[in-house]
């Protein structure tokens, strides 16, 4: 069964051969991997698709490629901090692996926090930012039988900032 395939049928709720399959690594494991399949190059992969030549991902047989920009991670950041599109902070960290050596990320500093934040806050109907509660109700529907109809849709928790 052709990738393609695999996916569409998923996606209209029959069975294919086999579940699509979509697989990340981290840059040191994806290293590995690739020496132990013999591919050559251990520097092909890039878990962010810019400039990925998805050699590895074929190789594996994978039915999506994943491509993405501004992934909010560190494989390739050294170790200062540093602040996102969206204002939020991040601390470069450290990590070790039988794998390699990796860097991950943590927030170190939030948006809201700063005085910036405060006054975006305060445009918000509520007053507030989103707590995970808030979801509960638009979880609890795409959960039931009441979402049956629903595919791929992009519904916006924002308290109506958006709007």
């Amino acid at each position: 069964m052709k990738h393609r395939d695999r996916v569409l049928m998923a996606l209209s709720h029959e069975t294919p051969d086999r579940c699509p399959m979509q697989i990340s690594f981290t840059p040191e494991f994806a290293s590995l991997l690739t020496k132990d399949m013999k591919m050559g190059n251990d520097k092909l992969h890039n878990p962010h698709g810019g400039g990925n030549t998805y050699e590895l991902e074929r190789a594996l047989n994978e039915d999506l490629l994943l491509t993405s920009v501004g992934w909010a991670n560190s494989y390739y950041q050294e170790e200062n901090n540093y602040v996102d599109e969206w204002g939020i902070g991040w601390r470069s960290a450290e990590y070790t692996t039988p794998y390699g050596v990796g860097r991950y990320t943590e927030i170190n500093h939030h948006h809201w926090q700063t005085e910036q934040g405060q006054k975006l806050i305060q445009m918000l109907p509520r007053k507030r930012v989103g707590q995970p509660q808030d979801l509960d109700g638009l979880l609890l529907m795409l959960a039931s039988d009441q979402s049956h109809f629903i595919n791929g849709a992009v519904i916006a928790a924002d308290d109506g900032f958006g709007v």
